[in-house]
């Protein structure tokens, strides 16, 4: 009962996701939507293995990871659940449905091979991560310094804001420095005699 409803919860924000960042007109909408997906997963992985996409279920299953065909109805029937009520609830929120769509210049065959390549990418990921035994012990989603180390040095958003955050520093520390010259100067000469620093102090 606990993986169905981990399954249920999961759905149900990574679709209220995307029914709000796309009826919003979100510019940052995958951004959005990925982040939803990675912290759900993070929530829930332990419990259920954060499948939230019938296709991931049923890739698990014909791997062998599911207890039986019956735990695997039992998934899909969450996740259509929790993605029905939150397509409610963004129904209730901003007043219209949506439906996501292919653009309208795309071919059908087109359309078709994208989902297929993407599923299969998606799936592929979880089956070499999640439900491999190369992978038992291996916590991905627990060990938090090596993951933030990690993300810091390989991920595009993070190496993108790495330029902007050293230069936020920076800037702080010479407003720091402006406001404060006096004390910095102390620190300064305390840093490099600090004998004669205590003493200054003793003497006090």
């Amino acid at each position: 009962m606990r993986n169905y409803l981990t399954e249920f919860i999961g759905t149900f924000f990574l679709v209220l996701t995307v029914g709000l960042t796309v009826l919003g007109g979100t510019p940052l909408a995958p951004l959005a939507i990925g982040s939803s997906l990675m912290i759900m997963v993070y929530m829930g992985g332990h419990v259920s293995g954060g499948h939230y996409n019938p296709a991931v279920s049923l890739a698990v299953l014909l791997r062998g990871k599911m207890a039986s065909a019956t735990e695997f109805v039992g998934y899909v029937v969450s996740q259509l659940a929790g993605a029905l009520v939150a397509a409610l609830v963004v129904y209730v929120v901003t007043g219209r449905g949506f439906a996501p769509a292919p653009a309208a210049t795309a071919t059908a065959t087109s359309a078709l091979l994208i989902e297929l390549l993407y599923t299969f990418a998606l799936a592929l990921v979880v089956l070499n991560s999640a439900a491999s035994a190369k992978t038992h012990g291996n916590s991905f989603y627990v060990q938090k310094k090596l993951l933030y180390r990690d993300l810091c040095k390989s991920s595009p958003i993070m190496l993108g804001l790495k330029p902007f955050l050293k230069r936020f520093r920076q800037t702080l520390r010479r407003r720091q420095s402006r406001e404060s010259p006096l004390s910095s100067r102390n620190e300064m000469r305390s840093s490099v005699h600090p004998q004669s620093s205590l003493r200054r102090k003793l003497s006090h």
